[in-house]
């Protein structure tokens, strides 16, 4: 006669054993993976800085002079020094539509980053909005008004007027005293013009220009600067070296426009810092709100969003991303140090105990060595 035997089920010892050694394969294998992930994503912003220094000696081959922050000129298709230094090589990273389609006036609303400017160890969302809050849009036909809403406190409002051969003019009004003043973008617009009364109680606009004109307005507490100096539009993690362009670092350089060969003759290529990461807080990195200096989009030019002026040579200016302001330092989100892309070409890790003075400033006399 058979008999069968069944195994009783697992006891409560045994189940915890499994429970315990699968708690210890995980916390084993999650470093591990974190490890990997750092390093494709320090991978990825190398090959971003790698393609960054290639677009510039593009561009260098094109204009015989590196670019630069363009001072104070918002990005226009058909003007090569406009904008920022990442504007200008928008046409060397195969992004010449978005290139030609800027005019001049920075957009309000922007939607999207570039990622060969962004940082995939830091995960930012890569774009800025003009500040002043959401802008509302209306068409005036020839000799129509726009009325704004009255309001009792102390405010400054933006608006922008554009046509299918106008545009960039933007209109500044003050609620606060009654008065109101128009600023022009573009003085080259003389087909047009706003006629203004009011006072605190709402002031109404009327189109002296002969054709329709399509109308956006900022309105709450926008600042100096407000939406017109805010601006829309990509962001990028890494920086110009503005020391190439002037001895002082300025951030809107333009006074040597440096040939590859003015370089070669100062430290060497290979010793000069071209493009790098620079310094933001992590609270900025999922930020789309732009402060009109350190946020700000490719699109405007001069600005602290894509350069610093900082030769890097004190733990201030140099340092791992972490709560402290943006203001004008270089840095990264890696532990040991930024990357930074020379004049060469080549991607290099600086550590932070370096100091980035004798990489930055061309004729420092000093050639140090880099990873």
């Amino acid at each position: 006669m058979r008999t069968s035997f069944s195994r009783p089920a697992f006891t409560l010892i045994e189940l915890l054993v499994v429970i315990a050694i699968i708690a210890i394969l995980i916390a084993l294998l999650v470093p591990a993976v974190q490890k990997v992930r750092q390093a494709a994503a320090t991978t990825q912003s190398t090959n971003n800085l790698k393609q960054l220094a290639l677009a510039c000696h593009a561009y260098h081959g094109a204009y015989k002079y590196l670019p630069y922050n363009g001072g104070a000129n918002n990005a226009t298709g058909a003007d090569n020094t406009s904008g920022s230094w990442a504007y200008q090589i928008l046409p060397y990273v195969d992004q010449q539509p978005l290139y030609d389609s800027q005019n001049g006036a920075l957009p309000a609303n922007w939607s999207t980053g570039l990622a060969v400017f962004m940082c995939p160890l830091r995960g930012r969302l890569g774009y800025v909005n003009g500040a002043g809050g959401s802008p509302g849009t209306s068409i005036i036909p020839p000799g129509g008004t726009y009325t704004l809403s009255p309001v009792t406190a102390a405010t400054t409002d933006y608006g922008e007027a554009t046509n299918a051969g106008v545009s960039g003019a933007f209109v500044l009004w003050d609620f606060s005293g009654g008065g109101g003043f128009v600023e022009w973008d573009n003085n080259t617009i003389t087909n047009w013009n706003w006629i203004f009364s009011g006072s605190n109680i709402g002031f109404t606009f009327t189109n002296g220009s002969g054709v329709p004109l399509t109308v956006t307005i900022w309105s709450g507490n926008a600042g100096a600067g407000g939406a017109a100096a805010g601006g829309g539009g990509p962001t990028t993690d890494y920086g110009i070296n503005p020391w190439i362009n002037s001895p002082t670092g300025t951030i809107n350089a333009v006074t040597t426009k440096p040939t590859m060969t003015v370089l070669s003759l100062a430290d060497g290529t290979s010793n000069i810092v071209l493009l790098g990461h620079i310094y933001y807080a992590k609270s900025e990195y999922e930020t789309t709100a732009s402060n009109g200096t350190t946020l700000m989009p490719i699109f405007s030019g001069g600005t602290l969003g894509s350069s610093r002026s900082s030769n890097g040579g004190t733990a201030a200016t140099w340092l791992q991303d972490g709560a402290a302001s943006s203001s004008n330092q270089w840095g990264s989100p890696l532990s040991g140090g930024g990357l930074m892309a020379m004049a060469d070409g080549s991607v290099h890790m600086i550590p932070y105990a370096t100091s980035l003075t004798s990489y930055l400033v061309p004729n420092s006399g000093v050639v140090a060595p880099v990873n």
